[in-house]
C-alpha cells in the first residue's frame, strides 16, 4: 500500500498557477509536467487516453485494475469501467455496441448479463454515443459506447439491482462529464 512518504506535497502559494503554487481553485493540479497522474480533486484525466470525467463523490478508483479506469462506489461491489478500443474501418459507435451486445450477451460470455432491455442513439461531448441498458439474474448493467478519434470508449457500469437506479443516476452523471478532448475530425477527402 501507499505510505505517507510515497506522495511529494503539491506547493501552495497564492497567486496563479505556477511552480509554486499547483492549486487552481477547485483542485491540486501537476504544474507544467508530465507526471502519470497529474491532479487530485473529483475530476480525472486518464493520462494516456486523454478522456477526462467527473469521479462521483465517495466513489474510488481501483487501483488493481491496469487495462482500464475501474471506479467502485464505496460499500458496493459494484464497478464502473472505461476503456478505450481501435475503432474499426466502416464501424462507429452503434455498430461497436450492437457487435458487444452479440458477444457479451450470450450464455457463458462470463458476463452475468442475458436481457437486452433497451438501446438508443446519444450525443457525449459532440460525438456520436450508443447507451445500453442490459440486466441478469441478480445484476443489472448500462453501457456507453462513444466513437471519436478512431477509438471507441466504452462506459459500462454494472451493479447489484437492488442498487441499480440509484447507482444508474451516478453512472449517468459520469457519462454526462465524458470529455475526450473534441469531436473527431472529419477524414480528408480520397
Amino acid at each position: 500500500g501507499y505510505q505517507a512518504g510515497d506522495f511529494a506535497p503539491f506547493p501552495q502559494e497564492s497567486g496563479l498557477s505556477s511552480g509554486a503554487n499547483f492549486w487552481n481553485g477547485t483542485s491540486w493540479d501537476w504544474f507544467n509536467g508530465d507526471p502519470p497522474w497529474t491532479e487530485i480533486g473529483q475530476r480525472y484525466t486518464h493520462p494516456t487516453l486523454g478522456y477526462a470525467l467527473t469521479v462521483p463523490a465517495g466513489w474510488e478508483i481501483d487501483t488493481t485494475v491496469t487495462e482500464s479506469l475501474a471506479l467502485r462506489p464505496a460499500g458496493s461491489n459494484g464497478r464502473l469501467d472505461v476503456y478505450a478500443r481501435p475503432l474499426q474501418p466502416g464501424d462507429n459507435a452503434t455498430s461497436t455496441a450492437l457487435g458487444w451486445e452479440g458477444r457479451f450477451l450470450q450464455p457463458g460470455a462470463g458476463t452475468n448479463l442475458h436481457t437486452k432491455l433497451g438501446g438508443r442513439e446519444i450525443v457525449v461531448d459532440g460525438d456520436r454515443a450508443y447507451e445500453g441498458l442490459y440486466r441478469g439474474d441478480e445484476i443489472a448493467a448500462k453501457a456507453v459506447f462513444v466513437g471519436t478519434r478512431g477509438q471507441v470508449f466504452v462506459i459500462v457500469g454494472m451493479f447489484v439491482s437492488g442498487e441499480f437506479p440509484e447507482r444508474a443516476r451516478e453512472f449517468d452523471q459520469v457519462v454526462e462529464s465524458f470529455t475526450t478532448g473534441g469531436p473527431a475530425a472529419t477524414p480528408a477527402p480520397a
